[in-house]
């Protein structure tokens, strides 16, 4: 949907075959995402699970606005009009201090190697200090690993 057509560059190819796209007939989800999937009243018992649990492998081409999940508990591929995608709840991997402070320490001493004196005690005392920044940053990660 993304490439240039090669006949009309100012197009994408998708279009260039099929024409426009229509988000409203076929919406897209992101891929491989967990979801509920509301299971028909005709499909279950009267006092059964409304939802299934499943993953997200695309939209229904021949449906309109359906998508296509795989089930877990059946391990089958079914199609359904209404789903619940449940990809807010995932959050993006946070900052740990560990990683945070290793960060930092190789941050400080990458600037520090450019303007470092050539001898004496100056130079003696920033080497320790970037010494016990890394030794500590390793302790923390080592600890939390």
């Amino acid at each position: 949907m993304i490439r240039p057509s090669r006949a009309v560059p100012t197009i994408s190819a998708y279009a260039y075959l099929y024409g426009n796209h229509d988000y409203n007939a076929q919406p897209f989800a992101p891929l491989a995402c967990k979801v509920q999937m509301h299971e028909m009243p005709g499909t279950r018992k009267s006092w059964d699970v409304h939802t299934v649990t499943g993953w997200y492998i695309g939209v229904s081409w021949e449906h309109y606005r359906n998508h296509r999940v795989w089930v877990k508990e059946t391990r089958s591929e079914r199609t359904g009009p209404t789903v619940f995608f449940k990809h807010k709840y995932l959050t993006a991997p946070t900052m740990t201090p560990a990683d945070a402070l290793t960060i930092a320490a190789d941050n400080l001493a990458e600037a520090m190697k450019g303007m470092l004196p050539k001898k004496g005690l100056t130079q003696e005392a920033i080497e320790k200090l970037m010494e016990i920044f890394k030794q500590s940053a390793e302790k923390v990660a080592n600890r939390e690993s």
